[in-house]
């Protein structure tokens, strides 16, 4: 009888630290839709003429995702990160609305807050345009 509860316990250990293993590997935000941070610092460097103009597009800077739009020699570079909790955001055209499929948090085509749990604007990312390139950086890190 005791050499039965030595194997249930040793097949329930097992068990329970394949299910520890598994929560461990498993990458949550991926699946959620929402970030679990930036991977990287590097510049991302793109020409200004591959941008279309009027139309959005998007890079990745340190793993996140950020938009551009070009109009005429100006850009604007702003994350898809709803600022509530990290979910990516959308762009509907028809409604002209960036929209959070998490909380249903709205942002306007400038990325202000126009309804829902989000309490911030969407962040503008750092860039310069220089020798026909579009450089973007990555956000600085806030201090601790």
């Amino acid at each position: 009888m005791d050499r039965c509860l030595k194997l249930e316990r040793r097949t329930a250990l097992r068990r329970i630290a394949g299910l520890a293993a598994g929560v461990f590997f498993l990458d949550v935000p991926a699946l959620t839709g929402c970030s679990s941070g930036p991977t990287g610092d590097a510049t991302v460097r793109l020409p200004l003429a591959g941008l279309p103009e009027g139309r959005r597009s998007n890079v990745v800077v340190s793993g996140l995702t950020v938009e551009l739009v070009r109009d005429g020699s100006s850009v604007r570079a702003r994350s898809l990160l709803c600022t509530h909790q990290g979910c990516t955001v959308r762009w509907d055209d028809a409604a002209q609305l960036y929209k959070c499929p998490c909380h249903k948090g709205t942002y306007d085509a400038s990325g202000n807050v126009v309804s829902g749990a989000p309490t911030r604007p969407l962040d503008a990312y750092p860039f310069v345009i220089e020798n026909g390139e579009v450089l973007v950086r990555p956000l600085p890190t806030k201090a601790s």
